[in-house]
């Protein structure tokens, strides 16, 4: 009986040795032809990710009434706002107004717009004024100037600014985190120093939070399959959605 219950406790501990050793074990790193074939299969499969397309709904709304700055800059840094945060946000563009207070203030009682940020040139006007309570902020480009013409300075602080701005409007406030883009500001200078180029995790839970009060709802990604399956999906664009477009349809057919 010993020799049995010895052999048993051998056994499992010989067991449990096997099992800590190849849970230890680390898995090689896929080769780049493994990867590729990975990708193959999933893109045979799936027909790729595409984006659903936006409803009419809440947006946020970015109107540009300033030729400064080029749009093609002011639409990559609401790119970046959508790319983060999934939720509509749009950009706009609309003649200078000799009052953007009131143009603001018009504006963001527009038909589905829960928040709006206006980008205008104002001389004698601070580089941002926010409303929080009125859902709309304002980004004056002729406070944010470099005085030796740096367009590409004047354009990174553009998107520094909207990025805070649209967070103030959103529900956000000033941050404890140093290296945060939503530090107190005081300058220009304090402003370049900052090297992040969107909110950290603080104040980003706040616009998150206000977001599904104002009924964002996020734009989902999805494979073309999905899409065909729920029946919103474009025309195929390649032989692979084709082939699934095919299938499915043909699979719906049936049913």
């Amino acid at each position: 009986m010993k020799s049995l219950i010895l052999g048993t406790v051998i056994l499992g501990a010989s067991l449990i040795a096997c099992a800590q050793q190849v849970t230890t074990q680390k898995k090689e790193p896929l080769t780049d032809a493994e990867k590729e074939e990975r990708m193959m299969a999933f893109l045979a499969h799936t027909g790729g990710l595409i984006k659903e397309p936006p409803k009419e709904g809440p947006v946020v709304s970015f109107v540009n009434a300033q030729e400064i700055v080029p749009v093609s800059a002011l639409q990559a840094t609401v790119d970046s706002i959508h790319a983060m945060l999934r939720f509509p946000v749009a950009l706009r563009s609309e003649p200078e107004s000799k009052n953007p207070l009131a143009m603001a203030a018009s504006l963001v009682m527009e038909k589905n717009v829960v928040a709006l940020v206006l980008i205008a040139e104002i001389e004698n006007f601070p580089s941002i004024l926010v409303a929080p309570e009125s859902k709309w902020g304002i980004i004056n480009v002729h406070a944010l100037k470099d005085p030796e013409g740096d367009a590409a300075l004047l354009a990174e602080r553009m998107h520094k600014e909207m990025w805070r701005v649209f967070a103030y409007v959103m529900g956000a406030a000033n941050s404890n985190y140093q290296n945060c883009l939503m530090k107190p500001i005081f300058s220009v200078q304090d402003l370049d120093a900052i090297k992040m180029a969107a909110v950290c995790p603080e104040p980003l839970n706040k616009i998150l939070t206000q977001a599904r009060m104002f009924g964002l709802a996020p734009i989902r990604t999805v494979t073309y399959r999905k899409a065909v399956e729920e029946g919103w999906a474009p025309a195929p664009t390649n032989d692979v959605q084709q082939a699934i477009y095919d299938e499915v349809k043909a699979q719906k057919a049936e049913q």
